[in-house]
């Protein structure tokens, strides 16, 4: 005979299969949101960007930090982007944003930037 499981198990069995699962996905879910941002976006607003050292946090709505923050609390933290993950990340589908941190200094220091202002502010 099969033991009966409490409805309130499962969903707690349920609740932390889903976040082990989101863990282990962030950081496909994060590159697969930063390619699909960047299809928008030329590489001269890029470029822009970094010379007015431009907060890409600052230009999300209210509701839209909102949204991200809760969003990191469930993938458990974002620990994981570096700028290193960032240019990988973004390499095959925008080389030629990619090669902008690679080249240019003053581009990988605004990105290590951006990185950490999300980090403090999402996570």
């Amino acid at each position: 005979m099969l033991a009966r499981v409490n409805f309130d198990t499962l969903k707690r069995w349920g609740s932390a299969t889903f976040e082990g699962f989101l863990q282990t996905q962030a950081p496909s879910l994060i590159r697969g949101f930063l390619i699909e941002y960047l299809n928008g976006v030329t590489l001269d607003r890029v470029v822009a960007a970094i010379k007015n050292d431009e907060s890409l946090w600052s230009m999300a709505k209210p509701e839209e930090q909102e949204n991200i923050r809760r969003s990191v609390a469930r993938i458990g933290g974002v620990d994981f982007l570096t700028p290193d993950w960032v240019i990988g990340a973004i390499k095959n589908d925008h080389p030629s944003i990619a090669s902008l941190f690679l080249g240019w200094d003053d581009a990988r220091s605004w990105l290590e930037r951006q990185i950490e202002v999300f980090q403090q502010e999402a996570g």
